[in-house]
């Protein structure tokens, strides 16, 4: 097969040759100047193909133009996007470990913001609502999330945390609610070093009694 003569100065789409690099892998490789001024090295078949346009900033302005257009960018909703991804696919999240680490994930058309957007306010979305799971170790997909006002997010409150027993994962006030027990009496018998089973299996002494916990 011929090899193809590229030359600097050449052009594909943003891009402009600067000069061709080690192959790796016996694949050609060239170091070009995006119109933006920023520099890549990038594989020469994805240049030809036309899978790589620019050093990034193309599929940036063209994201930023499609936020821009629908105005949902400074939003309420974006941002509860924004918050969704990060707790799922961002180690560096400090919600992270619940979510993305437990191995919660996002369905992939909701990769695209205004899919989610379609799908919030068809759902019932309003400002001042928040996205809750049904089932909590379920993903973020239409079947398993629903709106619900942030004041009834079990998630949401500080002293709340995921607690496993007998095979399933809840937040604490999700047990509390199911075993009929006040969430600050779970907290206290936890804090006091009881375990999970006698904390939930031991009877609410009656109020007034000595010792009720």
């Amino acid at each position: 097969m011929k090899r193809l003569d590229i030359k600097p100065g050449d052009r594909f789409s943003r891009l402009t040759i600067i000069e061709e690099v080690e192959k790796r892998d016996n694949i050609r490789y060239f170091k070009c100047r995006c119109d933006c001024e920023e520099e890549i090295i990038i594989e020469l078949s994805k240049m030809r193909s036309g899978h790589t346009r620019s050093c990034g900033c193309l599929r940036s302005e063209t994201v930023a133009q499609r936020y821009t257009t629908h105005g949902c960018s400074g939003t309420k909703l974006y941002m509860i996007w924004c918050t969704m991804k990060a707790r799922c696919l961002k180690p560096k999240s400090n919600r992270y470990k619940y979510y993305g680490a437990r191995g919660i994930k996002i369905c992939s058309e909701w990769f695209n913001f205004e899919l989610f957007y379609q799908w919030a306010v068809s759902n019932g979305y309003q400002e001042g609502l928040t996205i809750e799971r049904k089932d909590v170790n379920g993903n973020y997909e239409p079947e398993n999330c629903q709106w619900i006002p942030k004041s009834e997010q079990p998630k949401n409150s500080r002293s709340n945390v995921i607690i496993s027993y007998n095979g399933q994962e809840k937040y604490l006030q999700q047990w509390a609610d199911e075993l009929g027990m006040n969430r600050s009496t779970i907290q206290g018998r936890l804090s006091r070093g009881w375990s999970i089973e006698t904390t939930f299996k031991t009877p609410v002494a009656e109020r007034g009694k000595r010792g009720a916990s």
